[in-house]
């Protein structure tokens, strides 16, 4: 017999395990502060290079379009300058990976409860069925056939 909460309750799980599965198994297979460390740590790195990327085009744009002299280009002032505005890029998207990050975890570990709630459910009714074949079984197979069909009463 099809039970129709069970197939609600595996088509949630099928789905679920389309959409977020993979994801949330890596993202909680480390603990938290892990996880976010490792997403700022990429984050530093990106906003450092892309940071390089632009000194050099504004470098380059001095140069080659303005035609300034390499050797009259105050190199430390625009060091600092620049320097200065990579660290407070570094900062910013710092504190909001941070914060995106652990909200995208604690997501994930959510959704994993859910999925693991359901995956009980699942079971439970698994073991209600079984138990309920079970006893029909024992309860119907044991009771005696005394009547007869072919007898008026």
């Amino acid at each position: 017999m099809i039970d129709e909460e069970k197939i609600k309750l595996m088509s949630k799980l099928a789905i679920y395990e389309k959409n977020h599965g993979n994801l949330d198994g890596k993202i909680n297979g480390y603990f938290k502060s892990d996880y976010v460390y490792i997403q700022n740590w990429w984050t530093r790195l990106s906003v450092t290079i892309a940071g390089f990327l632009i000194i050099g085009l504004i470098l380059f744009y001095k140069i080659f379009v303005e035609k300034v002299d390499l050797f009259s280009i105050d190199y430390k002032a625009y060091g600092m300058w620049l320097g200065g505005i990579i660290v407070v890029l570094l900062v910013v998207y710092s504190v909001l990976s941070s914060y995106v990050h652990e909200k995208r975890y604690k997501a994930s570990e959510k959704r994993i409860r859910k999925y693991l709630q359901m995956l009980r459910q699942l079971e439970e009714l698994k073991l209600s069925s079984q138990q309920e074949e079970v006893k029909k079984e024992t309860y119907e197979s044991n009771l005696p056939n005394t009547r007869d069909d072919h007898q008026l009463l």
